[in-house]
């Protein structure tokens, strides 16, 4: 049987052979096929609910056009959209991709690790990762010819970069903020040891203090996926630590307001706190939160340079390495007493 061609625009669309058609994603959406058009072809008198409306109806079928128009969309890579309402690094970071993204004339999908084959359905032009759980990508052949900038982890495709923070620094800035000023007995909180973020800052604190040959059993590590925030602060309090470096920001005003209102503890005074910088709340607490600032802005703006290069072909597999830097405020002091 011959084979029928359908013109929409600047594409051709098959509508033969179980293909499915631009009018197959018209009947799916409640729309016009024109409007379905205009959609894909980035027609500027499209509004978002439209736009939605049709992209959705194109995954759920499946649609894939022969030829690609190109549509200047990026997918952001979350393992969960929940992560946006929170008070997160991953939040605000998101939130900064999208304003660079938008200064390039890019528009923003959130994109969950459970549908990553929506990646593959040829509706993003770009891809960038934010989650540190996201070890499923090679499981997708089709998404090693995706563009994509990884924030965890090396990039090891030639369409993937990698734009990443150096986390073994932030372990030894931390650290060295606190023994700087004579802290010998200090507790480390760490959001889980089983992701590499944790992994690299607890060896960069490690080099610290080989190379100031500190006994490593000075200092404790108490994992928060098995300690909540109220045991771990038992355990700070009741084994006489005088320094606490919190290495996951999530936690940081649960963690303050459990020091200061709960356990009444007098900051810095009884105890010195370092934490990461969560751009919330750190700054403007009473006692200003001594933090390391992490490059959000940075990453932001070079993850999606990155990106765009990668889509248009003027660059190859880089990595990039960012360092944070440390903000001492009200709440790092020497201690009172001798730790």
């Amino acid at each position: 049987m011959e084979e029928k061609n359908t013109v929409s625009g600047d594409r051709i669309d098959q509508s033969e052979n179980g293909r499915v058609t631009i009018f197959d994603v018209a009947e799916k959406a409640g729309v016009s096929f024109v409007s379905v058009s205009r959609v894909f072809n980035e027609h500027p008198n499209v509004s978002l609910k439209m736009r939605e409306k049709v992209l959705q109806a194109a995954r759920e079928m499946g649609y894939q056009p022969r030829l690609v128009c190109k549509h200047n969309l990026i997918a952001v890579l979350m393992n969960s959209r929940e992560a946006l309402t929170g008070r997160c690094d991953k939040s605000h970071l998101c939130g900064k991709i999208f304003q660079a993204a938008a200064r390039r004339n890019f528009l923003m999908e959130v994109i969950t690790l459970d549908r990553l084959d929506m990646l593959t359905q040829h509706l993003v032009d770009g891809v960038i990762e934010l989650d540190p759980h996201a070890n499923a990508l090679h499981k997708f052949p089709e998404l090693l010819h995706v563009p994509m900038v990884l924030t965890h982890g090396q990039a090891d495709q030639p369409l993937w970069a990698s734009v990443m923070i150096d986390y073994d620094h932030e372990g030894e800035m931390g650290i060295a903020s606190l023994v700087s000023k004579g802290h010998k007995k200090i507790a480390v909180l760490v959001e889980s040891m089983k992701l590499v973020s944790t992994m690299q800052r607890i060896r960069g604190i490690r080099k610290f203090l080989r190379n100031k040959s500190i006994p490593l059993d000075d200092v404790t590590f108490l994992d928060l996926e098995i300690h909540d925030i109220p045991k771990a602060c038992e355990q700070v309090r009741t084994g006489a630590h005088t320094g606490l470096l919190n290495l996951s920001n999530e936690h940081t005003p649960t963690l303050v307001d459990h020091l200061f209102n709960v356990l009444k503890m007098d900051l810095p005074k009884a105890l010195s706190l370092v934490t990461l910088d969560n751009t919330c709340f750190s700054e403007h607490y009473h006692p200003r939160i001594s933090s390391i600032i992490q490059p959000l802005d940075e990453l932001a703006e070079t993850a999606m340079g990155e990106l765009e290069n990668l889509i248009q072909n003027r660059t190859t597999q880089r990595n990039i390495l960012l360092k944070s830097r440390y903000h001492e405020r009200n709440t790092c002091r020497k201690p009172t007493l001798s730790g």
